[in-house]
């Protein structure tokens, strides 16, 4: 009661007041066949205003050769009306999806008492959607507590969420008490059995992967159980029980490498389970650009942040129980794509209730509001290494200790890095899409503002090399990520090949003014402990590491942050002096927390026109941090 009483409270201070056919003949019609068209959304994010800078969407305009943004809520929902229409003309069902990711990683985020995702997906009327690992960010309560909202909101919310391999603990009075309760009413379904007009049986599940599972430590106790033996009992069950001719699956799980020799989570997944005949994959951000085929099962994926919408055509034969032919068709969604007028007017009205509550916490903020300018882009990608929007997040990071502690260093994780700038005005939005993710875990915050909390501390020199090792050795799937490559202010270093212990910084320089990185000083194995701010997400990433090395059979890194009396930060007891929640980076009221896309927006609107040392097309500066082999 009180995580939902606390949360519900979320943002209080800024007071929201949220209150085509598959290409057969003609002489194929004949009622044992059947034709269906499925469309699929994932991994949107929350992109509602899609992606790109803020300021310059505006997809009512049919094309704006102004608007540089790419998907957005309002083409979507575009290009999903003409499908449809263009389907009911022909009297071919329509199947609309989405395979998860749908919350986390904009501005929008801050809707969570009327959460934007969940009223598109209401007014589009979607036919059912799953659950990735970032709908689990601020815990399984907090996610009960949202989907409520939405369903108490003026638009309401009745798209059924599948979640076949979501396991719950069963024990009263624990953290997925709201979850257990949206499973027994029937809002979260362990499957669907869909039969359309033309006789067609289309049985559902929803999949959580091991990979995107690891990512969502914040849904315990809720669990996922990804066994072959687990997924093909509840395909036998829709199939041989429940009389599906097809099952489709919702898998939050991935696919990569897309072309010849495709690989990922949902490639194991049909080579190990049948009958399962169609998986709209989700988690991995990978298109495909045509279907995927494998055991018999087509795999397609939009790929991700709603840039692209994804149309599978089908031709099911009731007489051989096979889909006969498929094809896929990729839209590109931008400023050619018409806009859908209903999902204008309800971004709009959201829009400005979102000023008007940013205003509310600072005079004359808003979404499109300059914060900043800058001559180049700062782009975002995915890959693990050195970027310069990473180096500007992570000296945005540390500029909230200069001038406290000598020489500090600045540490960002890539799993929290969500977007660039693209060159001319920044925005509000943009600069907090930057860094838009997570929330803090402590009780004693009055405004539940969301951002992950920064956390201050101490590391060995030995402690520095091995997050640097963490970079350079742990961020190729399946047992790492690209999440787990971290950008640095405060140092600079040289990679080597270590051979068996792997890539192995041999130099590293310490650099007091990050914007002149050819200036270092001091004896970097002899001058630490060093002072270090990262985010909680960083913190709480360390254990999973160490968990991740001892599965591969290596030895813990141990990483051991400290307090500034030399102890080890306390992981677990609250009420001990070194306890990590003590070492927040506060306010100058010294109550609230500073999050990290406010140290972000703080230190753009000091330096207001980003300076070229950040261009990453220009002087070294700006990507000389990590010098490689």
């Amino acid at each position: 009661m009180m995580m939902k009483k606390t949360l519900a409270c979320l943002l209080a201070a800024v007071a929201l007041a949220f209150a085509g056919g598959c290409g057969s003949s003609d002489d194929d019609d004949s009622e044992n066949i059947a034709r269906l068209t499925i469309i699929q959304t994932t991994d949107v994010h929350h992109r509602a205003s899609g992606e790109g800078p803020f300021a310059s969407h505006n997809p009512e305009e049919n094309p704006d050769t102004d608007d540089f943004t790419e998907g957005g809520y309002v083409r979507l929902g575009g290009r999903i009306s003409e499908i449809r229409a263009e389907q009911e003309a022909a009297e071919i069902p329509v199947l609309l999806v989405d395979s998860g990711d749908f919350l986390m990683g904009t501005v929008y985020d801050m809707t969570v008492n009327d959460p934007v995702a969940f009223k598109f997906m209401e007014i589009m009327k979607y036919d059912a959607v799953t659950l990735g690992n970032h709908e689990f960010d601020y815990g399984s309560a907090a996610l009960a507590m949202i989907m409520e909202n939405a369903q108490n909101s003026d638009t309401g919310f009745t798209v059924p969420i599948v979640a076949s391999n979501l396991l719950t603990d069963g024990v009263p009075n624990t953290g997925d008490d709201g979850i257990e309760a949206l499973r027994s009413g029937g809002y979260i379904r362990e499957n669907m059995l869909l039969t359309l007009p033309n006789g067609l049986k289309v049985g559902i599940i929803g999949l959580m992967g091991q990979d995107a599972a690891r990512f969502s430590p914040a849904a315990a106790p809720v669990r996922f159980d990804q066994s072959a033996e687990f997924v093909q009992a509840r395909v036998d069950d829709l199939k041989k029980n429940q009389g599906a001719h097809i099952v489709l699956a919702l898998s939050h799980s991935g696919i990569v490498n897309t072309g010849e020799t495709p690989e990922g989570e949902d490639v194991t997944l049909a080579e190990n389970v049948s009958g399962i005949d169609i998986i709209a994959s989700g988690h991995m951000h990978s298109m495909t650009e045509e279907v995927v085929v494998v055991n018999g099962t087509y795999i397609f994926c939009a790929g991700h942040h709603g840039k692209n919408l994804s149309r599978l055509d089908i031709t099911y034969d009731f007489d051989t129980g096979k889909i006969e032919a498929q094809s896929l068709e990729n839209t590109a969604i931008d400023a050619n794509v018409p806009a859908d007028p209903r999902i204008a007017a309800m971004l709009t009205e959201v829009n400005a209730k979102l000023d008007m509550a940013l205003g509310g916490l600072q005079p004359g903020l808003t979404l499109a509001g300059t914060v900043a300018s800058s001559d180049f882009a700062l782009p975002y990608y995915e890959k693990p290494e050195e970027s310069a929007i990473g180096n500007f997040a992570a000296d945005a990071i540390r500029s909230v200790l200069t001038g406290k502690f000598p020489n500090p260093i600045g540490i960002v994780s890539n799993g929290t890095i969500r977007d660039g700038f693209y060159g001319g005005p920044v925005s509000f939005a943009d600069i907090y899409n930057v860094l838009p993710l997570g929330i803090t875990n402590a009780g004693d915050q009055e405004m539940m503002i969301p951002g992950y909390p920064l956390i201050y501390g101490f590391l060995t020199p030995e402690d520095v090399r091995s997050m640097i090792w963490i970079s350079h050795n742990l961020t190729t799937p399946p047992s790492g990520s690209p999440d787990y490559f971290l950008s640095f202010s405060g140092i600079s270093y040289t990679i080597a090949d270590g051979g068996a212990a792997g890539m192995l910084p041999s130099e590293i320089n310490i650099v007091p003014d990050p914007l002149n990185t050819s200036v270092v000083t001091g004896d970097f194995d002899n001058d630490g402990p060093y002072p270090v701010v990262m985010e909680l997400y960083l913190l709480m990433m360390l254990p999973r590491v160490d968990g991740i090395l001892v599965e591969n059979g290596l030895p813990s890194l141990g990483i051991t942050p400290m307090t500034p009396r030399g102890t080890p930060f306390n992981m677990s007891d609250p009420e001990s002096d070194d306890h990590y929640l003590n070492f927040r980076v506060m306010d100058a009221s010294g109550t609230q927390e500073i999050k990290n896309w406010q140290a972000l927006l703080q230190y753009a609107g000091e330096l207001g026109a980003i300076p070229e040392n950040y261009d990453p097309n220009g002087t070294a500066e700006a990507m000389g941090r990590v010098r490689l082999p």
